[in-house]
This record gives C-alpha cells, sequence and structure tokens, in this order.
C-alpha cells in the first residue's frame, strides 16, 4: 500500500516557495520518512544544481512552467551582472520514488548557464537542506524528499 505525505514550504512574506508529494510504496522497501538517499534521488531529465547562494530557485526555460505570469525583473548573479527574469511560474520535478518536487514562484532566467535549486527559498519555507559525504538531502519536518550527488565538476545536483 502506498503512503502519501505532501508537505508545503511557505514563504513568510508571499505565499508558498515550493510545494511538495512524495509517494512511497512498500515495493520500494521505505516509508516516506525513512526514504533511503538513493530512493529519493531525482530522476528529472534537466540537472539542477543546489545553490545556496540563489535567493530563488531559477530555471532557463519556461517550457515545463505552469502558472507562467510575465512579469519583467532582474536577477543579480554571483559576478554582479543582471540577467532579465521575464517571468515567474512553477515547475515539477519528478522523483524516484514515483513523488513529485513542486518548485512554485520559480524565476525564468533565460540567460543562466543552468537550473539553480535554491538552498535559501527551502530555510524560507522552513525546511533542510543537509551537505554531507559528497551528498545532499532535502527534508521538511523528518521526510526526505529528494537527494542530490556531487557531480563530475564537484557541484551538487538534483
Amino acid at each position: 500500500m502506498a503512503t502519501a505525505k505532501t508537505v508545503r514550504f511557505a514563504n513568510r512574506s508571499a505565499g508558498a516557495i515550493c510545494t511538495c508529494s512524495c509517494s512511497c510504496g512498500a515495493s520500494q522497501g521505505a516509508s516516506i520518512s525513512t526514504a533511503s538517499t538513493a530512493a529519493a534521488r531525482l530522476t528529472n531529465a534537466d540537472e539542477w544544481l543546489v545553490d545556496s547562494g540563489a535567493s530563488n530557485n531559477m530555471q532557463k526555460t519556461d517550457a515545463n512552467m505552469t502558472s507562467y505570469t510575465p512579469s519583467a525583473n532582474s536577477v543579480t548573479i554571483a559576478s554582479g551582472d543582471a540577467l532579465p527574469s521575464p517571468g515567474h511560474g512553477s515547475v515539477t520535478l519528478n522523483t524516484s520514488l514515483g513523488g513529485t518536487l513542486s518548485l512554485s514562484n520559480t524565476l525564468h532566467v533565460p540567460d543562466i548557464t543552468a537550473n539553480l535549486f535554491s538552498v535559501r527559498a527551502v530555510d524560507r519555507g522552513g525546511g533542510k537542506v543537509t551537505f554531507e559525504n559528497d551528498g545532499v538531502k532535502v527534508e521538511k519536518d523528518g521526510v526526505v524528499l529528494a537527494t542530490g550527488v556531487v557531480n563530475s565538476n564537484e557541484q551538487y545536483i538534483l
């Protein structure tokens, strides 16, 4: 029998940052609260870099965004350059648990070189991101929502 749990990261000032739903069946050998690192690994096609310096989640394309809202803004990156952000929306990432990780208010930033998963957005919403032993774990209320690894460029990815 599958167990489902939905967790919402709430931004204290502007509504939801991310809503996460995870499902785990008995055949996978883990409950949602004790999911193994391998079981919770994201399986989406595009990599997401885990970024402790990003204030918001950011995606290169708007192709998979739902609830897209055009809103001309700019994002200042580490180099000090400002990149245009023509809008924002929600992005859903699939996990190997059969659940999803939905990132609302994700900025569309066409000129970034990689999708960015914001540690700050998770923290603002009451979640936790832990880095240990070449891995990263995203959790909320003791529930593992997603994990990632270090890629060949020494960057944490989901």
